[in-house]
């Protein structure tokens, strides 16, 4: 079965989960700061299929800042990363 990384880039701190069907495992990174992507993803020790990432909710698709997470994502290795609205990732 595939897991998904998904990280919670938060605005004090970060959050992110392993999940792999029903199963979710908190990966703790309150340190971290988005730019330490590549030191979340080894921190969850095991393939990861598919990254998805939090975008705040007023980025637009041509802001600055989902081009910025999307070249991050792209940069550790997945071009192919989901990004959800904030708004989004709290109702999932």
């Amino acid at each position: 079965m595939s897991s998904t990384l998904v990280v919670d880039l938060g605005r004090h701190e970060n959050a992110a989960a392993l999940v792999n069907g029903d199963a979710v495992q908190q990966i703790g990174c309150p340190q971290l700061d988005q730019h330490h992507l590549r030191t979340i993803i080894a921190a969850a020790g095991a393939p990861i299929a598919r990254l998805v990432l939090t975008a705040p909710t007023a980025a637009g698709p041509t802001s600055i800042e989902r081009a910025a997470l999307l070249r991050l994502a792209a940069d550790a290795g997945y071009p192919d990363v989901e990004l959800v609205s904030t708004a989004i990732a709290a109702v999932m």
